[in-house]
């Protein structure tokens, strides 16, 4: 299930383009769900044309209660649009096994605390929705370069591919078609790579030291930032609390 913002719209691409079933789709005035699965280009030229649900004929279709698609038993639910959506007072009606967390904060701290004690995995915002803020950070790379990204390697990429090619016997049309990546074939890669690998510590701190994956990736991203401050020679002081001595660290 996915509110189907910007964010879920490409959720829900993503999703059915590795094969799995998108069951729930939530906006801000309306909803519809179809058990059987919904397809994305299908319901998005709907969305796109008519800016609401009501009227779609390829499932039960919600009015002002769509929020209730969102307590529907499913695998994985995405709050991708609203701040505090699951909160205290709806928190025992999710049905999902996963919770991945797209929008800023759509989980309350008594919501997280009862999702987690209940075995929900939630997956936090702060890891999960992070790909924005990264592609950002290419683009800033690429101003700072004025060059776009694969300029300098794209021509020795498509060259090397095509001696490879060759070796394999492949000639004519087939090596003719062969180039190198685009600016997009770059930034999704990267992407990917950098997600897989945030991700994966995440996991694996979550595991060893036995907290859930929120804790998990503060504590991942306060080390980096301690690091950050390590390598600058920057000193911190940190007060616990205010019968206690400060306590100082410096590079």
């Amino acid at each position: 299930c996915v509110q189907e913002t910007d964010v879920g719209s490409w959720a829900h691409k993503f999703f059915q383009e590795e094969g799995s079933k998108v069951t729930g789709i939530i906006e801000h005035n309306s909803g519809v769900f179809n058990a059987e699965g919904l397809d994305h280009s299908d319901l998005l030229a709907y969305w796109t044309k008519h800016h609401s649900f009501a009227g779609y004929t390829g499932g039960q279709v919600f009015g002002a209660d769509s929020m209730e698609i969102m307590y529907k038993e499913c695998d994985i639910l995405i709050p991708a649009a609203i701040e505090k959506s699951v909160n205290k007072g709806n928190m025992e009606k999710f049905q999902c096994k996963v919770m991945a967390e797209a929008a800023n904060g759509p989980t309350t701290f008594a919501a997280h605390k009862y999702l987690v004690g209940k075995g929900v995995g939630v997956i936090p915002d702060l890891l999960i929705n992070a790909g924005g803020v990264i592609v950002s950070y290419f683009e800033w790379l690429k101003g700072l370069e004025h060059v776009r990204l694969g300029r300098l390697t794209k021509g020795w990429e498509r060259k090397s591919k095509k001696e490879l090619a060759g070796l394999l016997g492949i000639t004519g049309a087939k090596l003719d078609g062969i180039e190198g990546p685009t600016e997009k074939n770059i930034v999704y890669t990267a992407l990917e790579e950098i997600m897989n690998a945030s991700c994966r510590q995440v996991f694996k701190y979550s595991v060893e030291h036995k907290v859930n994956l929120r804790v998990a990736a503060y504590a991942q991203t306060i080390a980096k930032i301690a690091q950050t401050y390590k390598e600058a020679g920057i000193s911190v002081q940190l007060t616990l609390n205010p019968n206690q001595k400060p306590v100082s660290y410096t590079h």
